[in-house]
């Protein structure tokens, strides 16, 4: 065994990759939970499932590979004596979804755990019921297959383009191309059906016209200089082909002001929606690049006829019926893009891809594993999907927002879903065991008392993510919507402050309580930069009864956005291990306010005491100059804090600042003042 006290898992296993979600753990951190707290056959429950990790990684605790991976040694018992836990798994998993109950073992034995699992949020409950669900994977990848065939034979002339070989600057293709290209352009731009256009495309190819499949097209926004009213591209102006980069400031190609972006005033166009049935305003936004692959070699190129006349083609072949049209509720995530047009969600798709799209939905019908299949492009292949001339990756949404760049990348939907479905089908091969998912509130839990052996959780924190506002363009697609009035955050949108939060809160883990084994173990993954979000976790840990037994963290070692990228972000979870007393205690102390003075003394200690420590660190412990990173030492202190009961007095921003003025920072790491020097007088407010 290895200690679960601090853990270091990354993002990279199959599973974890296979559809994307706003928060996710490491399913080999949950492993390692599990293991040492459990014993095989044990029930997990996880009430904020989210894509349903939890219970991947229940299953997975019987994985040998996956178990060995985590420096764990196994050894099987008896064949003569005992089956195989695994094996009995496989066995029962096609009639039941629990597998029979192994024979009693130890807790940290190796076998897999039986999961419950439930979110308020379709889209996440429906994702975690598909990686908690045996597929048929040989008919998944032929089902694939023949949708994509079908989908491509009627639409895949949307995304093709003529390769001309063209010098820079360019000159004029040679006029049998061109003429062809005017042809096909001409075509696109009529009344002929989608059938007729394949059949000219086709036609176009077999005669040996150059036609290739397209990677993507690139978009960019029109603004207007403020002195000469001259409009461009954005990307015209400000991006280096050569190198990928964004200007900061430019000069304006009319009149030659160098301007910054701030500076430009966007530019509005109106429109027919075909779907609302009424003419809009929207941020104008002009296609600039079309990139593709001929004969093994990248070629990019501005657009000609062909390919402006394919992107105006596609609202005239729409059928409104396989489109969602959901508006947007309000939000702060939602309201983003208003200002610009974007009021419903058909508004985040460009035409093509929204038609391309809607096909593809109609083709995977009711099938869950082909939806799941769908809907793990559905923000891939929206105009979140932000173009990064320096970026090979070809999808870029920035993660948790609903953020629209001034540049986007219309990608391949093929290219997407034949990719995904390759992935898909080598994951699906590794889970087979089936385990219950439900869609509902935590607050409305039914399961029967002291039903469950462990509980592993990662709650809302705070208002960190607004994760009705984030499902919406994937719950429309699937026809769904979060119940927002039963959603356990703060959103000040929604008309949610701290205090309904912290009674959705204290009223989810009274569940948990009620539900838990007396004398098991609750695991609560959670961080938060703020002090007020802190004291509701602990008032509802408090309230519910729970004793805190021990904190350790996890480093999921890539960040999101915002803990990479915001100035007093917090890039570590804690992992706070809770326990349900056999009997309540009724002699147990209120919780006490924290104080700044008891923050700094801590601090001290803990580095007077990471430099004693031997420069020799065990594998599994954080290197001592590691420790003495800013962000580790605000999670040290507020995990002192939880563990004497005590409230967190102040921000991790705050924090941070105290640190620079008490102690020495070099290179990034926190240090005690060298003798002689004088540290900054200690106040009692940072």
């Amino acid at each position: 065994r290895r200690t679960a006290a601090d853990l270091r898992h990354g993002k990279g296993h199959p599973i974890y990759n296979i559809h994307s979600y706003h928060t996710k753990v490491p399913p080999e951190a949950i492993v390692r939970c599990i293991l040492d707290r459990t014993a095989p056959g044990d029930l997990v429950f996880d009430g904020f499932c989210g894509s349903g990790m939890t219970g991947v990684a229940a299953q997975l605790c019987g994985d040998r590979a996956t178990v060995e991976s985590l420096g764990y040694h196994i050894k099987l018992p008896d064949p003569a004596e005992q089956t195989d836990p695994a094996e009995q798994t496989d066995a029962s998993a096609a009639s039941s979804p629990w597998p029979d109950h192994p024979p009693s073992r130890p807790r940290g034995a190796f076998g897999p755990r039986r999961a419950i699992l439930s979110d308020l949020a379709p889209a996440a409950a429906f994702i975690a019921s598909c990686v908690n669900t045996p597929a048929d994977v040989d008919r998944l990848e032929h089902q694939g297959e023949d949708i994509l065939a079908a989908t491509a034979s009627q639409w895949g002339w949307l995304f093709q383009t003529a390769h001309v070989e063209r010098q820079h600057p360019k000159p004029s293709p040679h006029q049998e191309t061109q003429e062809t290209i005017d042809e096909l352009a001409s075509a696109a731009a009529s009344s002929l059906t989608h059938e007729a256009l394949a059949g000219r495309f086709r036609r176009a190819a077999e005669a040996g016209f150059p036609l290739v499949e397209v990677d993507r097209f690139v978009w960019s926004d029109l603004f207007a200089c403020p002195d000469c009213g001259a409009t461009f591209p954005f990307h015209d102006v400000a991006v280096d082909d050569t190198t990928g980069k964004v200007a900061r400031s430019f000069g304006c190609p009319s009149c030659g002001r160098q301007l910054t972006k701030k500076q430009l005033e966007r530019v509005f166009r109106p429109g027919r929606d075909r779907l609302l049935d009424t003419t809009v305003s929207t941020a104008a936004r002009q296609l600039v690049l079309v990139e593709y692959r001929w004969q093994g070699k990248r070629f990019r190129k501005p657009p000609d006829e062909l390919d402006l006349a394919l992107a105006d083609a596609a609202p005239r072949h729409l059928d409104p019926s396989l489109i969602p049209v959901v508006p947007l509720f309000e939000g702060k995530e939602t309201s983003r893009n208003r200002k610009f047009g974007a009021t419903h969600v058909h508004h985040f798709y460009t035409w093509r891809n929204l038609l391309i799209l809607g096909s593809f939905r109609h083709a995977c019908r009711h099938d869950r594993h082909l939806l799941f299949w769908f809907t793990s492009q559905s923000a891939n292949l929206s105009r979140l999907n932000r173009y990064r001339p320096g970026v090979t990756y070809p999808y870029n949404p920035l993660s948790g927002t609903f953020y629209i760049g001034s540049q986007t990348a219309e990608s391949n939907p093929w290219v997407a879903y034949r990719n995904k479905l390759k992935k898909l089908c080598r994951a699906f091969k590794t889970l087979r065991q089936q385990n219950i998912v439900e869609c509902r509130s935590l607050a409305a839990c039914h399961l029967p008392d002291a039903s469950c052996d462990y509980v592993f959780t990662d709650p809302p924190f705070g208002g960190n993510l607004a994760y009705s506002e984030l499902n919406l363009l994937c719950e429309s697609w699937l026809g769904l919507q979060t119940r927002r009035s039963e959603e356990a955050i703060e959103n000040r949108q929604h008309g949610k402050s701290i205090d309904h939060y912290r009674e959705l809160l204290t009223a989810c883990f009274r569940q948990y309580y009620r539900v838990l084994k007396p004398g098991r173990t609750m695991t609560v993954l959670f961080h938060h930069t703020q002090p007020a979000v802190w004291q509701a976790l602990q008032s509802a840990l408090w309230e519910a009864g729970f004793r805190i037994d021990h904190i350790g963290s996890l480093d999921k070692r890539l960040g999101t956005f915002k803990q990479v990228n915001l100035a007093g972000s917090v890039k570590q979870d804690l992992l706070i291990d809770l326990v349900k007393p056999h009997r309540p205690d009724p002699d147990r102390r209120p919780l006490e306010p924290g104080t700044c003075d008891e923050v700094w003394s801590f601090v001290t200690r803990r580095l007077a005491e990471l430099g004693r420590r031997s420069d020799r660190t065990a594998p599994d412990e954080t290197a001592p100059e590691t420790e003495c990173e800013p962000v580790r030492l605000f999670g040290r202190v507020v995990a002192h804090l939880l563990q004497s009961g005590k409230t967190v007095p102040l921000s991790a921003g705050d924090f941070y600042e105290g640190l620079s003025q008490r102690y020495s920072v070099i290179d990034g790491r926190i240090e005690l003042p060298s003798r002689g020097a004088t540290a900054a007088p200690i106040r009692s407010n940072p």
